[in-house]
């Protein structure tokens, strides 16, 4: 696979020449609109980028769990590629291609860091085939991204495509989700009904045993981790949309496997313990609605899970129990340059939750959590800050985060980040990871 990496690069590397830019992915399925220019055949298009990544830990990671950088200083230096070729094959018929590579170039060890190419990752992006018609009825066929949901700090109804959880609270949003091998078919239907099945969707992307958020840090080195597929592969999705003036409203219906990993049986024996890890199969039943305001915009989200794994005490027993997720938000744009947006979403579990093979009982919970977020532009939108404050629902760590970019030129971005992480309750699954507040920095050449 490192050769295949090193020629995205290299393609990569022969189109500086050119300064035309797209904006970034947007992983929203958006109805295909109708026009005058949609009649012209645009035969072959690309995009893509190269991007510089470096990461400074400011702090050392606690060292009661086996982390291996033990020291503050760099620990991440990636070179990343994204490329994407689409075209049209006819007025029905479109298609497109897109891949990524990640090198990266240094990796601690047993407190130790190696300079030189560790590891490569490279995973395609998109590989779909749309046919759109002029009765309103869109197909896609491939591997592709399936964003659905409204929130931003809990998945309520985006059910589908998995997500990279490698550093929580640093992602950026063009590459949080990943693609799914599917298939989605969209018909007009009093608004819009849009079904996908997906096969094999896989789960969702956490940091390897050497980084610096491996989630069963405290397991390392004292079991071993066994991955079980999940029952069925198959996965099944339907969502009705209807656009009305000034908003929308979506109703969704999911029958799909947990994108997260739960504990399904530990295992100790004379060579040892192991833990098994599994996909549960979850039902949805959810809906959101939309509405903007004059300089404001208003979106909820809520819905129904049954047979939802959680976490019953740290010391990995799970089980299973029925969900109410909600979310509530406000977004305001009336000020010139500025946007400010806050997002408060919550569980309740109504029902007592069995932990399995014990009988023990746990009491019904409610958990809720916030997200605030400030955006400025200035410099004719050149220069962009945001800053992130995220109280997770789920867990009980807080993220602080400043994001900064600045566009050189129509090919160049220079972006950093402070990220910081707040948690004072050792029982919480994230608590290992309190200490590893970070600088990030990137270079990016557009294309």
């Amino acid at each position: 696979m490192r050769w295949i990496c090193y020629l995205l690069i290299i393609i990569a590397q022969q189109s500086f020449a050119n300064d035309d830019f797209f904006s970034s992915v947007d992983v929203e399925l958006e109805e295909r609109e109708t026009s005058e220019n949609e009649n012209r055949l645009d035969p072959f298009g690309y995009r893509g980028y190269l991007k510089a990544i470096g990461k400074i830990g400011l702090e050392v990671p606690d060292q009661s769990f086996p982390f291996d950088r033990g020291e503050r200083g760099l620990n991440v230096l990636r070179t990343d590629a994204f490329l994407e070729f689409r075209g049209d094959l006819s007025e029905q018929l479109s298609w497109q291609l897109s891949a990524k590579a990640e090198l990266d170039w240094i990796q601690w060890r047993d407190g130790e860091a190696t300079w030189r190419l560790e590891k490569e990752r490279l995973e395609f992006k998109d590989a779909y085939i749309d046919a759109s018609y002029q009765n309103g009825v869109w197909l896609r066929a491939g591997q592709q991204v399936l964003a659905w949901g409204e929130a931003e700090g809990l998945a309520i109804s985006d059910i589908i495509s998995p997500v990279d959880s490698r550093a929580p609270g640093q992602e950026q949003i063009e590459d949080l989700r990943e693609a799914v091998p599917a298939l989605m078919l969209s018909v007009p239907f009093s608004g819009k009904l849009v079904a996908a099945i997906t096969y094999d969707a896989g789960h969702n992307i956490y940091a390897d045993e050497h980084e610096d958020f491996y989630p069963y840090i405290a397991l390392k080195g004292r079991a071993e981790i066994d991955y079980l597929a999940p029952e069925d592969l198959w996965e099944y999705a339907l969502k009705w949309e209807k656009r009305f003036h000034g908003g929308d409203a979506s109703i969704i219906l999911g029958d799909v496997n947990d994108n997260s990993f739960s504990v399904s049986a530990i295992s100790l024996s004379d060579q040892g313990a192991s833990v098994s890890l599994a996909q549960e199969r979850v039902k949805v039943l959810g809906g959101t609605f939309s509405r903007v305001v004059g300089s404001w915009v208003f979106r909820s989200e809520l819905a129904h899970l049954w047979d939802q794994p959680i976490e019953l005490s740290p010391q990995y027993a799970w089980g299973k129990q029925n969900q109410w997720r909600s979310m509530l938000s406000a977004e305001y744009s009336g000020i010139n340059d500025l946007s400010l947006y806050y997002e408060v979403n919550s569980i309740y579990a109504p029902d007592d939750a069995e932990l399995p093979e014990q009988g023990e009982l746990f009491n019904q919970t409610f958990e809720a959590g916030h997200v605030f977020r400030i955006m400025h532009e200035a410099l004719n939108a050149r220069l962009t800050n945001q800053l992130w404050v995220l109280a997770l629902t789920t867990d009980s760590t807080k993220v602080f985060r400043w994001d900064m970019s600045y566009d050189l030129s129509d090919s160049w971005e220079v972006a950093s980040s402070l990220v910081v992480y707040e948690n004072n309750d050792s029982r919480s699954a994230l608590y290992p990871f309190r200490d590893n507040d970070t600088v990030n920095l990137s270079v990016t050449f557009n294309f």
